[in-house]
């Protein structure tokens, strides 16, 4: 990969190192912090030798089993992007089944529902939930603090009014009901 200077011969070089996923496009993207419609138009565009001495050794983490996620520090989740750090664990892209069945729970607007998400860490099923139905009430409790900021900075990103409580699963939770808990 040391003799691609351009973004098109870094793209296939990194195919071929880490496969035809995501994976080499989101590094990429990353370390040039741009999107995939920039590499798409710009396959002649040179890239710097730091630019290109970081995507080496990204590749090279990525080749020896850490996430893109980590390395990026960000994920999709229920189309929007959430920052993520090794404090929380990486949603899985089958939990936004899970947020389907949360939102087919709620009632039809103008009636409102209380729902609790425990264990929020990142904030993604919370998130998601509130920014596809912010008539309803969320609220969000994790025991771990670093996870409750980085939620409520998930939280700003998307501009979701959630409630995050620090809490080990009810246990600051007594004397409050929810119709939906997640």
């Amino acid at each position: 990969m040391n003799d691609a200077t351009t973004i098109g011969e870094t793209r296939a070089a990194l195919r071929q190192r880490l496969g035809d996923g995501p994976d080499g496009d989101r590094l990429l993207c990353h370390v040039l912090d741009c999107d995939r419609a920039h590499l798409y138009a710009h396959p002649e565009a040179a890239l710097t030798p730091a630019a290109r001495q970081r995507i080496e050794g990204l590749a090279q983490q990525r080749l020896a089993g850490t996430p893109t996620v980590r390395l990026v520090g960000t994920c999709e989740f229920f189309s929007l992007e959430f920052e993520i750090t090794p404090q929380v664990l990486i949603p899985r892209p089958e939990t936004e089944t899970l947020v389907e069945a949360a939102l087919a729970l709620l009632p039809s607007p103008p009636q409102r529902a209380d729902i609790l998400e425990l264990g929020t860490g990142c904030g993604v099923v919370a998130i998601a939930v509130a920014v596809h139905r912010p008539d309803m009430r969320v609220t969000a409790c994790d025991r771990a603090r670093d996870a409750l900021m980085l939620a409520q900075r998930n939280a700003d990103r998307h501009g979701a009014d959630i409630a995050f409580i620090e809490s080990d699963w009810f246990a600051a939770l007594t004397d409050v009901r929810f119709d939906v808990i997640v």
